[in-house]
């Protein structure tokens, strides 16, 4: 696995919208090395959920996942 491919942050390649309202529809993104054989998962503290290979551009693979933005209190 070659580490330094792999990435995620919180711009607008990553988060889709940038700037997600509570309870609205996001997807988040993570790129890693083409065909490096890997799981990307979301974890959070309500469980862990498994990102779906999108798309090659390049010598990178993305994943993503269409996510529930949702505020989260601790309690």
């Amino acid at each position: 696995m070659n580490k330094q491919a792999l990435f995620c942050d919180g711009t607008a390649g990553y988060v889709i919208p940038p700037e997600p309202k509570c309870n609205q529809k996001i997807t988040l993104r993570f790129r890693a090395e083409k065909n490096d054989d890997i799981n990307v998962r979301l974890v959070t503290g309500n469980g862990t959920y498994d990102l779906k290979k999108e798309c090659t551009k390049g010598e990178f693979d993305y994943y993503k996942i269409d996510w529930n933005c949702i505020s989260y209190t601790g309690e």
